[in-house]
């Protein structure tokens, strides 16, 4: 590409922000992990469809 009005100049610098928070996907991926855990026990035993959603 070439920049023949100089445009490049008007773009801001990037910024680098904080980044995924580490402890917070963990958090999501166990709580995932727990409900697929619980969710056969949910349907199957207990025959509570609305617990289990």
């Amino acid at each position: 590409m070439l920049d023949r009005d100089g445009l490049d100049a008007e773009v801001p610098p990037v910024r680098v922000g904080p980044g995924p928070n580490a402890g917070r996907i963990t958090a999501i991926i166990t709580e995932f992990w727990r409900q697929q855990a619980i969710l056969p026990m949910m349907l199957d035993v207990r025959r509570d469809l609305l617990g289990a959603l």
